[in-house]
């Protein structure tokens, strides 16, 4: 069993205007009027691309896009955001509710709960943060006995893994971009922590 628990303390970044944006891009992305995150299907592993925490929050914590993000500005003004912030020591910050839809993964928010690693890239992440995200997965495996998936932001795109079948775009005109966080080193680690610590085996 792992050596520690890692509390999770709450830093949000939800507001009345978010929830609104949230509400319009599911409208126009998933057919859905609302902003309401229904019976979470999978977790999804990402890193931030960020050096700290600190910065990884600044950049989540406005509601609207800003304009570094072109490369998705065609789905929406709403910003890019976690439910989970995790920092390099380990530390867990939850930044927004479970059952709102966060932005963070193109056809997949509808069914997705996300897990950001603060990190520039995949050798800056560390152990503990492999550690935290499996106690934190633990965690929400309990509290949401539907989550069925487990994936790394890299391997979203993978028609070929069983997450995929859950896919739902409704603009076809907003493109899937390529993505190489958390790198498959990373989840190979978590996925082998989940399973000696805790005997949790989920579908990629």
């Amino acid at each position: 069993m792992p050596c520690r628990e890692y509390p999770i303390s709450t830093r949000s970044i939800q507001s009345e205007r978010r929830l609104s944006l949230t509400k319009e891009y599911a409208r126009i992305h998933y057919g859905r009027n609302s902003w309401e995150l229904f019976e979470p299907k999978m977790i999804v592993v990402h890193y931030t691309a960020f050096e700290t925490l600190a910065e990884a929050f600044e950049f989540m914590l406005p509601d609207e896009l800003s304009g570094i993000r072109e490369d998705i500005a065609s789905g929406g003004t709403l910003n890019v955001g976690t439910h989970y912030l995790i920092d390099r020591n380990g530390d867990i910050f939850q930044l927004m509710d479970d059952h709102v839809i966060a932005r963070h993964t193109i056809g997949f928010n509808h069914v997705a709960l996300s897990l950001e690693n603060a990190g520039r890239n995949q050798a800056h992440l560390t152990r503990h943060q492999v550690a935290a995200d499996a106690y934190l997965i633990d965690v929400l495996l309990k509290r949401h006995p539907t989550i069925e998936y487990l994936i790394g932001h890299h391997e979203y795109m993978d028609r070929d893994r069983p997450h995929y079948q859950l896919l739902l775009e409704c603009d076809p005109a907003y493109a899937f971009t390529n993505k190489q966080d958390p790198g498959q080193v990373f989840m190979d680690r978590l996925r082998k922590t989940l399973v000696r610590d805790y005997g949790i085996v989920l579908k990629d």
